[in-house]
């Protein structure tokens, strides 16, 4: 026998970042759309900049750093241009406000931004010309590489052929920046609710609850600290059986014609699962088995085609939290290697180790982390990660065991979906 899983992972975001606690990793930027095919980017645009004389790049203004951070960001700029390119760099008159740049429309971002001018290239390049991200990826890699080291966050990079708008008034240039933060959460889908409208529920009341993993953490805009939790929120009948049986369709490709397969007999349909298809920890070597996963046909078809009882499944999530927008984990947070729906199938004799799904201070340099930075999760106004486990048997019994384990590290314990904590 089975136990079928469907996880969604999700943000939830803030509408506002005044008065409310916002809801809401290893891998490097290269797994992000914004760096496909780098090297032969780069190598492409020393070609269509042929006169390194004429060509240059000109730093036109900043929003979010300090005076400290200015000179260190445009240095690393200076040397990426030259190094990659050969051409020059210009920093003589740049407008530097150290307030951050943060839109209404997206709340919970460090509004640390730096716009960019390629001067002296011909006219047809537009504003979001594919020939412009070999410029802005080279300097971001080298900002990355100073986060920690002279740098406190990312940096959001624009670079804008032509900018010119130089001697704008200085309302008209803090709205220039806060809209180039607007169009990179756009252009990356960072911010795209699940459903359009929420409502709270009040039968919708966790049976179980655990607080695990406190810590002392630093609010990300004063640095002072404060004891925070994971918590741990067990629902009974989160969703009812007649739905539940539609999800289970959803992923086992079931359309109700002809015989099903047993997989109370057999296991998991092999047309449909794939031992392997899932791992705890990728890349490492660990004592697990490998887990029924779905196939990678099988997800694409979960995540990207339309089903009517997954969108009711996220309606009843985005209702747990009716006062944000919560949205699937974007492709831009760690690549496309991480499916924001999955769903895995355990049988008896499996094994698994403990692994973090996703955390915002560990995430990877990505168009994420330039406009939310790295923060501990549950910080005040910023998106926070939340996963959602639904367990889609008909039947189960702490008889059958198979709980799952969350792993509490300062005091050792676990704290199960059955029997709560134990040693």
């Amino acid at each position: 026998m089975s136990v079928y899983l469907l996880v969604f992972m999700a943000l939830a975001v803030a509408f506002h970042i005044p008065n409310v606690s916002a809801f809401s990793v290893w891998n490097t930027r290269s797994l992000n759309r914004k760096t496909a095919d780098t090297h032969q980017r780069l190598k492409a645009s020393t070609e269509i900049c042929p006169d390194k004389k004429i060509v240059h790049v000109e730093a036109i203004g900043c929003a979010g750093l300090t005076e400290e951070e200015l000179p260190i960001a445009l240095s690393a700029a200076a040397k990426a241009l030259h190094g990659t390119f050969g051409i020059e760099f210009m920093a003589d008159n740049v407008y530097n406000d150290c307030n951050p740049a943060v839109p209404e429309s997206v709340p919970g971002a460090t509004g640390r931004v730096i716009l960019l001018s390629l001067n002296n290239v011909a006219y047809d390049w537009a504003l979001d010309d594919e020939r412009l991200e070999p410029f802005k990826n080279a300097i971001s890699q080298q900002i990355d590489a100073l986060v920690g080291n002279g740098l406190h966050q990312p940096i959001l990079i624009s670079v804008q052929p032509s900018f010119r708008n130089k001697h704008a008034e200085i309302k008209v240039f803090s709205d220039i920046l806060a809209g180039i933060v607007e169009r990179e959460v756009l252009s990356y889908g960072l911010r795209c609710p699940m459903v359009v409208n929420s409502k709270a529920n009040a039968y919708t009341t966790p049976k179980e609850r655990a607080e695990i993993d406190g810590a002392m953490v630093p609010d990300p805009y004063t640095d002072e600290e404060h004891f925070d939790t994971s918590s741990v929120l067990v629902f009974d009948n989160f969703v009812d059986s007649e739905l539940r049986e539609r999800l289970l369709d959803v992923i086992n490709k079931r359309n109700g014609d002809g015989a099903r397969w047993d997989d109370k007999t057999l296991g998991p349909d092999p047309k449909r699962w794939i031992r392997g298809g899932l791992l705890d920890i990728p890349d490492e070597e660990v004592t697990q088995t490998h887990c029924w996963g779905l196939t990678d046909e099988a997800i694409e078809e979960l995540c990207f085609e339309e089903h009517p009882a997954i969108i009711e499944a996220e309606q009843i999530i985005s209702n747990v939290f009716a006062d944000f927008d919560v949205c699937r984990l974007p492709e831009a947070i760690l690549g496309p290697c991480i499916s924001p729906l999955t769903a895995n199938a355990p049988t008896h004799g499996d094994s698994f180790s403990y692994h973090i799904d996703a955390d915002p201070n560990q995430a990877p340099p990505s168009p994420w982390t330039d406009i939310y930075g790295r923060y501990f999760n549950r910080s005040h106004g910023k998106p926070r990660f939340v996963s959602c486990l639904l367990y889609l048997n008909d039947e189960w019994s702490e008889e059958l065991g198979a709980p799952t384990q969350f792993y509490d590290p300062p005091t050792g314990e676990t704290c199960d979906t059955y029997s709560g904590v134990s040693e």
